[in-house]
């Protein structure tokens, strides 16, 4: 289960379910997946690798851009090259998804703009199954405690 850094809980919303799913499909040395959650918390799916602390400046920053209808958006800082992208969630709320990059120069992300592309749109998708996952749990529990409290 993925862990908030600020507060040390586990994550049991979409952005924890997120990077569950994609965590295991990342190489040790490749991107990092930041996950701002809808409470405006950070989940990193490898915080050994990325300091939150001189990041989450630009991270705000590209939050407050996707949120102004920026999409997707790019910063480019002398330890890498961050990407990000707004997933639609549960209604009222939305998730911010940053692709950090370590190592990757202007001329790296135009080489691999094609990939960098591909793997944001994989990204998106499973964050929509994921999110039409949890409307069909809610409806089939809705259904069950029809039945129960009112049967036929």
């Amino acid at each position: 289960m993925v862990t908030d850094l600020k507060s040390g809980k586990e994550a049991k919303d979409l952005a924890g379910q997120l990077l569950d799913q994609m965590v295991d499909f990342l190489p040790e040395d490749g991107p990092i997946l930041v996950v701002r959650g809808q409470e405006g918390d950070y989940f990193i799916s490898d915080p050994d690798r990325l300091d939150l602390s001189f990041c989450q400046e630009v991270l705000q920053d590209l939050h407050e851009r996707i949120g102004d209808g920026w999409e997707p958006v790019t910063a480019q800082t002398q330890e890498c090259f961050i990407t990000g992208l707004q997933v639609a969630t549960e209604p009222g709320g939305d998730l911010s998804v940053f692709l950090v990059l370590p190592g990757y120069s202007g001329e790296t992300v135009q080489a691999n703009a094609d990939l960098i592309e591909t793997l944001l749109g994989q990204i998106h998708a499973i964050a929509n199954l994921l999110v039409r996952i949890r409307q069909m749990e809610r409806f089939l529990r809705f259904r069950e405690h029809l039945e129960t409290c009112c049967p036929d």
